[in-house]
C-alpha cells in the first residue's frame, strides 16, 4: 500500500492519495501516523482520495467495524470538531464507506463523509474554489 499526503497548516488541511491495495487496517493506521505528524493541529480537515484503489471486500463486515470504531474511539478525541471526506472509486467502495461513516456517527464532533466526485467533497469541507491540491512528486 503506498500513499502520498501533505498538511496545509494555513488553510488546515490534510490532502491523502492512496494508490495500490488498501488493507483494512490502512485508514486507521494513516489517522494514526497523522496524529503523530508535527504539523498536526486538532480541528484540521482531512481529504481522503482512494480513486486508484479498491477497499478489500472484507473491509465492511462486522469484525472490521467493531476493530475499527473501538481504535477510532481514541484517534477521534484527538482529532477535534473536524470533517473526513473520502473520495471512492467505484459504488461497491461508496456502499463500505457508507457502512463505516454511520457506524462511527456517535463520536459527534468528527463528521466523515463519502463521495464519488472530489467537487462535492471539497465544497463538504469547505475547501475554496481556487485552492490547488499539490500532492508531492512521488503521488499516487
Amino acid at each position: 500500500m503506498t500513499h502520498s499526503y501533505y498538511t496545509d497548516t494555513e488553510v488546515e488541511y490534510a490532502f491523502y492519495k492512496f494508490a495500490c491495495e488498501f488493507q483494512s487496517e490502512t485508514g486507521l493506521d494513516v489517522l494514526e501516523d497523522f496524529l503523530g505528524d508535527p504539523l498536526y493541529q486538532s480541528g484540521i480537515n482531512i481529504l481522503h482520495d482512494l480513486g486508484a484503489t479498491a477497499f478489500p471486500a472484507d473491509h465492511g463486515d462486522q469484525a472490521n467495524l467493531k476493530i475499527g470504531r473501538d481504535r477510532l474511539k481514541l484517534m477521534d478525541s484527538q482529532l477535534g470538531v473536524c470533517r473526513i471526506a473520502w473520495i471512492l472509486g467505484n459504488a461497491a467502495d461508496f456502499a463500505i464507506a457508507h457502512r463505516w461513516t454511520v457506524s462511527t456517527r456517535r463520536t459527534g464532533h468528527v463528521k466523515r463523509n463519502q463521495f464519488r466526485d472530489i467537487g462535492h467533497a471539497r465544497t463538504w469541507l469547505g475547501i475554496p474554489e481556487d485552492y490547488v491540491i499539490q500532492y508531492p512528486e512521488d503521488a499516487a
